[in-house]
């Protein structure tokens, strides 16, 4: 494995949650095949909020144009998407010399902006979910060929591995999301704590009780401080046990006010 494909593969699968290191992985994929452009594109029927299109390079430039007038005209999406699964091809293949010559996409805009062929294909497509990495290539370097579609298709199975795990992690995110609005809307105060007794997640109810300062308030990492001594002692002991699996229990708290 060379360094320039570690790299990739690292910031690939860092982009799993990361979506600064997704970019990055586009662009060093970009790079390994001496292309101008790199469009990877993820579509969630269930679930849009995990839908995005990433892009690189020339096209990254040009987007608001195609997006506003050229991307329905674009053929080569649809083509891609005729392919197996993990198969890549080049346009220059998958188009005539004709449709090439004649076509109003190609013509107005890929042409004119500096691309000349994409290779491409799709991870997976099912369900009206899919997924497809495209790179562009300019007049300054030679066509696609069998090798580097080949190569290509070593790497779209990390490709396709990485958008699942990225479509799973959206998910347990937004349902995360979810149980916190529920949690918030709770009119009893309630506070998550982490083992080492540091707030996670602190709802309305819980804000407000402690921004009355009757008997416990919030330390600046958002850990809970009790103001009376001996209850303070108890809660301390009380986080301390669960953190090492302990049952739980009760600390009652005296409040300032009586």
């Amino acid at each position: 494995m060379s360094e320039a494909e570690s790299k990739f593969l690292d910031a690939l699968y860092q982009g799993v949650s990361d979506s600064g290191q997704l970019t990055l992985a586009l662009r060093l994929i970009q790079n390994m095949f001496g292309c101008r452009s790199a469009v990877l594109v993820m579509v969630d029927a269930r679930d849009p909020t995990a839908n995005f299109v990433e892009t690189s390079g020339t096209l990254l430039q040009s987007l608001q144009l195609y997006v506003e007038k050229y991307a329905q005209l674009d053929p080569a999406p649809a083509r891609f998407l005729s392919l197996p699964a993990g198969r890549a091809m080049s346009t220059d293949r998958l188009f005539t010399p004709e449709e090439r010559a004649t076509g109003q996409f190609y013509n107005e805009f890929f042409k004119p902006i500096g691309l000349i062929e994409t290779l491409g294909g799709p991870l997976y497509s099912n369900d009206g979910n899919f997924a497809m990495i495209a790179l562009m290539r300019g007049d300054d370097r030679p066509p696609f060929d069998d090798q580097e579609a080949a190569y290509l298709e070593q790497l779209m199975p990390h490709m396709t591995r990485a958008l699942q795990l990225r479509r799973a992690f959206f998910r347990m995110d937004s349902r995360n999301v979810g149980l916190q609005a529920t949690l918030d809307r709770l009119q009893a105060g309630l506070m998550l704590l982490a083992a080492d007794g540091e707030m996670l997640f602190v709802n309305t109810a819980m804000q407000a009780l402690a921004q009355q300062n009757d008997g416990f308030v919030l330390g600046r990492k958002g850990r809970p401080l009790v103001t009376h001594t001996e209850a303070r002692r108890r809660f301390d002991a009380l986080l301390i046990s669960v953190g090492a699996g302990g049952a739980g229990g009760v600390v009652a708290v005296p409040r300032n006010r009586g």
